[in-house]
């Protein structure tokens, strides 16, 4: 489960319920940053964390809350329920979007200085996973990298690795250094660069954050929806169908990847679940539907 679509939801308790319910459904794998939800991500995942010995958490380090989302992160509740009420205000936050968010030198000072603070937000002893957040470890002095070496020889963080998009992650073959490499991909329909690395974990984030409104209109297109359902061998009446079935063809596309689910619906949280319980589709069939999906984009 992704932290950074949940902290969308203006409601404290709204967010620590979807985090609760998400538990009893089977997850157990929450991906958060420092600069999730304007810096709160971490605070807010650190008080589910708290009360369950058996999750495992990814953070990151790279990104940090920019100047503007510093300013507004006191405020940020109500600004969540204001872009509810007023969905034309989503646009302009979009918009400006950007500005949460600024890259930052990971030297080994600023290495050790993140990882404290992520500990005490978390609430946890040791980070069971540590990534660059879309940094080259290419970009990193030697110094840097033997911080994140010496964190993980203390304990304070189980695995130290890079994340990114494909670019990002071509940039950050080192020597000698044991790294975590996970690639993402913001959209599991297309067809995305292929690493001949063995030690490579993909990532598919953005499933339903990105796609599933933008793909609503094949719910009123009787043909293609007739198609998807026989490819996939279950309804899709619904917008509850349809986001169990992305959640599906992103699993399917690249057995053994991880679905990041990011939501602040429940029946999504539930319909994600239950859509990679079973056997996954063919390759073909999963080809087939995809390009069903896309083509009617």
């Amino acid at each position: 489960m992704g932290v950074a679509t949940l902290m969308r939801e203006p409601s404290a308790r709204q967010r620590r319920r979807l985090l609760d319910h998400a538990y009893e459904l089977g997850y157990r794998h929450f991906d958060v940053a420092p600069v999730y939800g304007l810096g709160a991500g971490e605070t807010e995942l650190g008080k589910f964390v708290a009360g369950h010995s058996d999750v495992v958490v990814t953070t990151k380090v790279g990104l940090a809350p920019g100047r503007g989302a510093r300013l507004v992160s006191h405020v940020q509740g109500p600004l969540r329920a204001a872009l509810r009420t007023f969905p034309a205000l989503r646009a302009v936050a979009k918009n400006r979007s950007s500005a949460a968010a600024t890259s930052v030198e990971v030297t080994a000072d600023a290495m050790m200085s993140s990882v404290q603070q992520s500990l005490e937000r978390l609430r946890v002893d040791a980070i069971d996973r540590l990534l660059l957040h879309e940094v080259p470890a290419t970009d990193l002095s030697e110094a840097a990298l033997r911080a994140a070496e010496n964190l993980v020889e203390r304990g304070a963080v189980r695995r130290f690795g890079v994340s990114g998009p494909p670019e990002v992650i071509r940039a950050s073959d080192v020597d000698n250094h044991d790294l975590v490499t996970v690639v993402q991909t913001s959209d599991s329909l297309a067809p995305s660069t292929y690493f001949s690395r063995r030690d490579v974990a993909w990532v598919h984030y953005g499933v339903l954050s990105m796609n599933l409104h933008r793909l609503a209109p094949v719910l009123d297109d009787r043909p293609r929806q007739e198609s998807l359902e026989q490819l996939l061998d279950r309804p899709l009446r619904s917008l509850e169908h349809l986001a169990g079935a992305l959640v599906l063809l992103s699993a399917a596309a690249r057995p053994g990847a991880t679905v990041l689910v990011g939501t602040t619906s429940e029946a999504h949280l539930a319909t994600a679940a239950q859509a990679v319980e079973g056997a996954l589709p063919e390759a073909e069939a999963v080809a087939r539907a995809r390009r069903i999906l896309t083509d009617g984009r």
